[in-house]
């Protein structure tokens, strides 16, 4: 029993109960700032996603809409190609692009063979993208790098011829014999490229599966020389889509290459760390047989429809 007017504290019982509520309001405002917390991360972890499937998406596309340029006119079923399911990471696509860039007006000489362009910096940073470089010795068989030419009869292709050049000096190009057989009023002439594009791992560290976009090349005796370059890093999967008459088709031999007049380009690409709290199913796309995924990655399929010249 209490005195009267003597101060009285709390009891064991009234303790527990202000403690139990305490932990109850805590636990639940952990609880909140956690799911805060993860649904910040998941939001950035789609962001950085789709920034990066975008970016992805824009550098085949600025390809792509070059396809086509002068060397449709030299072969129309070689402007574009394409590996269905059967890229270097299984279940993925791989999609090559021929086009001719750095259209300069030229002059040209029979003996011997060469050709002159106006300029060789086609994309204005002040340095020539034709050097010594790309015409130097490869191993010891004596066998150089070439760089393929195109050279048509004004500005639209109306009349073109594929040259082989072998050096530079210059702006002046030196040409495998014969060089430029045909006879041109306005000649003008651009590097034929080859760009292919593949999902891929690095050649060391961690297996994380990146986008590439591979540079290609041949040397004077016909060996296939490249130059590969990242893009980005976790896209899952490369999907190609063409679209011609017949309809679209996943295989380029249905619709066939010179009948293609859009590409439907799916990529899927994940975020770097483990942001959710169960494994989730693997992006459907397209006719893709690239393996369910097994991590709890986010994951997002994007895509981007091209139409090519005509």
């Amino acid at each position: 029993m209490f005195a009267a007017g003597e101060d009285r504290g709390f009891t064991l019982i009234e303790l527990m109960v202000a403690l139990t509520l305490s932990m109850l309001v805590v636990g639940g405002a952990l609880r909140l700032l956690s799911a805060q917390r993860q649904g910040h991360e998941r939001h950035d972890a789609m962001v950085d996603v789709r920034q990066r499937a975008r970016f992805c998406l824009d550098a085949i596309a600025r390809d792509l809409h070059a396809a086509g340029l002068w060397a449709r006119a030299l072969d129309p079923t070689t402007v574009i190609a394409s590996a269905n399911n059967t890229g270097p990471v299984a279940g993925t696509d791989t999609l090559t692009v021929r086009y001719v860039s750095g259209v300069e007006q030229a002059t040209y000489t029979t003996l011997p063979p060469t050709l002159t362009l106006a300029s060789l910096d086609w994309d204005g940073d002040g340095r020539p993208d034709l050097d010594g470089d790309d015409f130097g010795n490869i191993g010891s068989d004596g066998n150089k790098k070439t760089v393929d030419l195109v050279v048509s009869e004004g500005p639209f292709g109306e009349r073109v011829e594929r040259v082989v050049a072998t050096g530079v000096a210059g702006n002046t190009l030196t040409l495998r014999p014969p060089g430029v057989v045909g006879s041109y009023d306005r000649p003008m002439a651009g590097e034929l490229k080859q760009v292919v594009y593949t999902v891929g791992f690095p050649a060391a560290g961690p297996r994380i599966p990146c986008l590439y976009r591979e540079r290609v090349r041949f040397d004077t005796g016909g060996t296939r020389i490249s130059r590969r370059q990242q893009l980005a890093t976790d896209i899952d999967d490369l999907q190609i889509r063409f679209g011609g008459a017949p309809p679209v088709a996943d295989d380029l031999a249905v619709v066939g290459a010179a009948n293609v007049i859009s590409v439907i380009i799916t990529v899927v690409a994940r975020s770097e760390q483990e942001v959710l709290s169960a494994v989730a199913p693997f992006p459907q796309t397209q006719d893709s047989t690239r393996a369910p995924a097994a991590d709890r990655r986010l994951r997002g399929s994007y895509s981007l429809t091209v139409a090519l010249r005509n």
